[in-house]
């Protein structure tokens, strides 16, 4: 029992530190401007403005699948709790981009979502869609990678 407790305890450390992490690259990027009702994203012609804390929650996601996997990675997916976080945060994450996808794809010029002057037909929309669904197909790739990698790791302890 003590052992699950300091594992747990081991992961939570962990998540603590992705935490911190995005609250400095969030600073980094963005500055104050975190801490606001909305952000805004320039791109080309357009200004996103989006809510502050999806952009931290975002962040927050991506820092945590990419630390989780890179410690995964290293330890060949052996211990469950890791996965699991790992797991979790990737699905997480891949429905965070298909609900970005669909924002995106309905944007007009009233503004659908959170935008200002987004053009009907800017070739940005498009990109971004695409952008949007390559992410996923990334993610779910890693994600059975992982959990490819954990099976397989705990087969090899069975036998």
């Amino acid at each position: 029992m003590k052992q699950n407790s300091k594992l747990i305890f081991i992961q939570f450390l962990w998540l603590a530190n992705c935490l911190v992490l995005t609250i400095v690259l969030s600073l980094m990027f963005f500055g104050k401007n975190i801490l606001n009702d909305a952000v805004a994203i320039h791109i080309r012609d357009t200004y996103f403005l989006i809510d502050s804390f999806s952009v931290f929650f975002a962040t927050f996601l991506l820092i945590t699948f990419l630390i989780f996997f890179a410690k995964g990675f290293r330890n060949s997916f052996r211990d469950s709790l890791p996965n699991w976080i790992l797991v979790i945060t990737g699905l997480v994450l891949i429905l965070s981009l298909t609900l970005l996808g669909n924002k995106i794809s309905a944007m007009t010029i009233d503004g659908a979502i959170s935008t200002v002057a987004a053009p009907k037909e800017s070739d940005l929309i498009p990109i971004m869609v695409n952008l949007s669904i390559v992410l996923q197909f990334i993610f779910l790739s890693a994600l059975i990678f992982v959990v490819y990698s954990w099976g397989k790791e705990r087969q090899k302890n069975k036998d």
